[in-house]
């Protein structure tokens, strides 16, 4: 039994909403940013990769990645695609080990392993693995180095993919039987690209004694970090880069202009894009998403080619929007399920309405294909229905935005930095100097004060009340005038009183809090006006509330939808602080306090330092673990309800969860008229406990296996695209 590497050792899911994290991504953001304006990595791979002058050698350029000779007659190629991958182990493992297995459908064939065969498929159909891997984007997470690319991607892969073992007569160790392509996304660009181009284009210039790197079973082969290549049946995939900058870069659209010279009216392609540009249609975004678009396809399509079908990661879901009226059988497909976290479907319009070219389209969402019996020949078939297609399905989504009620418990580290930030500010306004302050509170009946005192309204005009002789607690309350922490014990104990006023709890709670709310502005209006220091903080933390809000407006009412949002987010927090500061410095100073001075017995210390020091000194242990519960539970709240009244703040709501379920991967099969689409779903993903090491396993298979057998399974379909149906996109 190999034991090479203890499993718990391997990468966990990625805490995003760890403060550190957080910092070095918006940095690593900026920077990609600006690499991809500045130096961008795809200028040096169109130098050092020249497309050649004469025709000839144009023609072999074009079709360098060509496998049109790998399919005999009309049998099927088969090309994987995945997006997304490179998180935590357990889920990239899973979708990898399902990739390995040599027919996915097929019980009986040793090499599937621990997979139950595909359900929703008629017995005897094959499912077998790609002769071609597809990576569509978003390799790695949360950025891009060599140790990240090695942990988080290569090793799973060549834990389900292992090398075969050199031969022992010549030593070398027999070709991979697969090739890999990949195309980068926003995180494989955080460093400029330097990473997946070591990785993936290291075919580019061989004179530099540069080599192609194998990911355990599988062949890199490309040389830049788009491609186009050559299938049987005159089939074409292509995959562009297209991130960050929002624009092709010169040396990329030359590329596709040269493979585009090389294709006719028989032929018929796929585009694969890191992006769904169609979802920035009505956004900002759209001109850069519709230029791009129209740049890539614009001359194969003159040439009469054919588009068939966009393929995209980026949201880590699958979706399918289709257009059958204008366009024949054309598909949108998202399916960005590889590894990475799960991105929720309930926001999904469920139509997508655009111009191209002058004339309107409109894709539906809402085509879900079921699968059905098999035909005549023994071919699957599948009818349409008129619920969305998507995985997860809508209801399942809502029920996972629903987690963020728990971020506090999933987000500790965050929690605490809210926490932090809670003390941090009424620790600035409790050293205020309130001398001159003035403020009238409603006290309750029960509030023991001296005879003769209004007790429905009185003004805390202390010096007023020197001359009385008061109860011990109000005369502790009178010596410290001065201190707005006074003001707040004061305050505290006049809440817990109308709290506890005859009526009940419940009753008395709303008006308690509005008293609460009513000195509290009263207070902090003094405050800010005592120090400029405290206001620069107040607006500073007011800010990073609007700058996280978010809105699906691109017009002038934009920026106010950000404000009111931020605002009602920043308020919520501000009260919950107010209320635990108030009520936490009345527990302390009304009832710690008499414990801590019994505890210091008659020298008046306790460990070391001085008994009045305590009740304050506790206050931070108190506020920062109390604050970040309350805190975190607003944020998840904020998230979860965002999100499912306005559809926004849809990446932080399932980032903060890291759900590893609801994996997806494309498995396709290209025959001379017919490109059929396999969406691939795995429901569930074993925990770290649920994987172990392979007994003995035979060379080429797996080192890793499940304990219970995955249960992977269609999410619709198959989808039949047959190209004679397809029609290009309107033209002017």
């Amino acid at each position: 039994m190999s034991t090479g590497r203890n499993l718990r050792t391997f990468p966990k899911m990625v805490k995003w909403f760890t403060p550190l994290l957080l910092v070095r991504a918006a940095f690593r953001d900026i920077v990609a940013h600006l690499f991809g304006q500045y130096a961008d990595q795809r200028v040096t791979q169109h130098l050092s990769d020249p497309i050649p002058e004469d025709p000839d050698q144009q023609k072999q350029f074009a079709k360098r990645y060509d496998y049109s000779s790998e399919a005999i007659g009309e049998d099927p190629f088969w090309v994987d695609y995945a997006a997304d991958l490179g998180d935590g182990f357990d889920p990239t493992y899973a979708v990898a080990y399902m990739l390995a297995a040599g027919n996915l459908n097929d019980t009986t064939d040793p090499d599937t392993g621990r997979i139950q065969g595909i359900r929703d498929l008629p017995d005897g159909n094959e499912l077998r693995h790609g002769r071609i891997m597809i990576m569509g984007g978003d390799q790695v997470y949360p950025w891009p180095s060599r140790e990240e690319y090695e942990s988080r991607l290569c090793t799973p892969y060549k834990l389900a993919m292992p090398e075969l073992p050199a031969d022992p007569a010549t030593g070398q160790t027999p070709e991979a039987e697969r090739d890999l392509f990949a195309i980068p996304g926003n995180h494989d660009w955080y460093d400029g690209l330097a990473s997946f181009d070591d990785l993936f284009c290291g075919a580019r210039s061989g004179q530099s004694g540069r080599q192609s790197k194998r990911i355990g079973g599988l062949q890199t082969r490309q040389h830049r970090s788009y491609f186009a290549i050559k299938l049987p049946h005159d089939w074409w995939i292509w995959g562009a880069d297209i991130q960050l900058n929002k624009y092709l870069d010169n040396g990329q659209l030359e590329y596709f202009r040269t493979v585009s010279k090389q294709m006719g009216p028989q032929d018929k392609f796929i585009l694969c894009a890191a992006q769904p540009s169609w979802i920035y249609f009505g956004t900002a975004q759209e001109k850069y998403a519709r230029e791009n678009l129209r740049n890539l396809i614009d001359i194969p399509l003159q040439r009469g080619a054919k588009l068939c079908a966009i393929l995209s990661g980026d949201t880590h879901h699958y979706s399918r929007y289709n257009e059958s009226e204008k366009l024949g059988n054309f598909n949108l497909i998202t399916s960005g399920g590889g590894g990475a976290y799960t991105h929720g479907t309930h926001q999904l319009k469920p139509e997508i309405n655009f111009k191209w070219v002058g004339e309107g389209v409109s894709f539906k969402l809402n085509k879900l294909l079921k699968p059905g019996k098999a035909s005549a020949d023994g071919e699957p078939t599948s009818r349409q229905t008129k619920k969305p297609a998507c995985y997860p399905s809508k209801p399942a989504s809502r029920r996972l935005a629903w987690g963020n009620t728990a971020f506090a418990f999933r987000n500790k580290m965050f929690c605490f930095a809210i926490g932090l930030i809670y003390w941090m500010l009424t620790w600035t306004f409790s050293e205020l100097n309130t001398a001159d302050a003035v403020i009238r509170i409603q006290i309750p009946e029960t509030f023991e004060i001296t005879r003769g005192v209004d007790l429905k309204s009185f003004p805390l005009a202390f010096d007023a009340l020197e001359d009385t002789e008061e109860p011990e607690p109000v005369e502790f309350f009178i010596e410290r005038t001065k201190d707005f922490q006074n003001w707040t014990l004061v305050m505290g104990r006049v809440f817990v009183e109308e709290l506890n006023a005859p009526g009940g709890m419940l009753s008395n709670f709303f008006p308690a809090v509005l008293n609460l709310v009513k000195y509290g502005i009263q207070l902090l209006m003094i405050g800010l006006g005592h120090s400029p220091g405290a206001s620069v903080f107040l607006l500073g933390t007011w800010y990073v509330f609007f700058a996280i809000a978010d809105t699906k407006r691109v017009d002038a009412g934009r920026v106010w939808n950000k404000r009111v949002l931020g605002t009602v987010h920043f308020l919520t927090h501000l009260f919950w602080m107010w209320v635990l500061y108030c009520s936490l410095i009345y527990i302390n100073h009304s009832y710690l306090k008499d414990i801590f001075y019994e505890l210091a017995g008659p020298d008046n210390f306790l460990l070391f330092l001085p008994k009045e020091l305590w009740p304050d000194l506790i206050y931070p242990l108190e506020m920062i673990p109390l604050g970040g519960l309350i805190g975190g539970f607003i944020f998840g709240v904020y998230l979860f309800g965002t999100h499912l009244l306005a559809k926004i703040h849809s990446d932080w709501t399932f980032s903060a969860q890291r759900t590893t379920g609801y994996k997806n991967f494309l498995r396709m099969c290209f025959e001379p008229d017919k490109l059929t689409i396999y969406p691939i779903g795995l429901d569930f993903v074993p925990s770290r406990r649920g994987w172990r090491w392979s007994k003995n396993p035979a060379p080429g298979r797996p080192k890793v296996e499940p304990r219970s057998a995955l249960k992977p399974h269609l999410i619709e379909g198959p989808i039949v695209i047959r190209a004679s149906e397809v029609r290009n996109f309107p033209r002017d």
